[in-house]
């Protein structure tokens, strides 16, 4: 099995839920696996609602082996729990991250290039790397 630190789904994305489950997290809890001994354990330690869901998503997801897609997971139990709203809610922010995640790459590799004294450019949406789009193709159009 695959072991490492777990980001998907991110902290954002369990804050904004924890918020939105409130009296479901016991029932989401069930559906994510999590054994009902731990939430029980969950619902003593902490009072309010949110705070337990937040607790309850996070030991989901550190549990949750690398290569399973946890932004789909907790979409389809979201959805299966009736919360289709807060589900489609997941979906978004999560296109949204990975947006900033390639921004993000783009602006490290720009620091790389500038570092290493080469001239950085930003890629234009759907720009494939190290390629001159701009360039005539010697490939015919189909």
């Amino acid at each position: 099995m695959l072991k490492g630190y777990r980001t998907d789904p991110s902290d954002d994305v369990l804050e904004y839920l924890s918020g939105q489950l409130a009296g479901d997290w016991f029932q989401v809890g069930n559906l994510l696996r999590i054994d009902n001994e731990k939430l029980r354990a969950i619902d003593r330690e902490y009072q309010d609602s949110g705070q337990k869901a937040l607790v309850m998503l996070k030991t989901w997801r550190n549990r949750l082996p690398l290569y399973e897609d946890g932004t789909s997971i907790l979409a389809s139990v979201l959805k299966v729990s009736g919360l289709l709203n807060v589900s489609e809610k997941v979906k978004e922010m999560r296109g949204t991250e990975s947006a900033v995640n390639a921004l993000t790459a783009q602006v490290k590799q720009m620091d790389t290039s500038i570092s290493s004294g080469s001239t950085p450019s930003l890629q234009q949406p759907g720009q494939i790397h190290g390629t001159n789009q701009d360039e005539p193709s010697m490939y015919p159009d189909f």
